[in-house]
């Protein structure tokens, strides 16, 4: 079985990346875990995401439906516009942010 739930253990503003690639569509809570990797990164940090500014991916085998019902909240996309700021795409989706704060 694996663990879903637990939030890796991160020091505070000590990383410059930080990298959610196919990653957050199979954990519980995918916004505590931004959470956290946002606490980790340093002032101006950069966050490449491979699920940009929402979840659009189907539910099933690993994909959890709690993590995509969750990113694809109006809370989900608000946490991540209050603190990051868009630094590239790949013209039909956004993958990489800069902390603002």
């Amino acid at each position: 079985m694996r663990d879903t739930e637990t939030l890796p253990d991160l020091p505070k503003d000590r990383y410059c990346l930080a990298i959610a690639t196919e990653i957050l569509e199979h954990v519980r809570d995918p916004l505590a875990v931004l959470r956290r990797m946002t606490e980790s990164l340093t002032a101006r940090g950069l966050l490449f995401s491979s699920m940009g500014l929402g979840f659009e991916r189907e539910a099933g085998g690993d994909h959890l439906s709690e993590a995509i019902r969750l990113g694809q909240t109006a809370a989900y996309r608000a946490y991540l516009k209050a603190n990051y700021a868009l630094s590239a795409d790949r013209g039909d989706r956004p993958w990489l942010f800069r902390r603002t704060w």
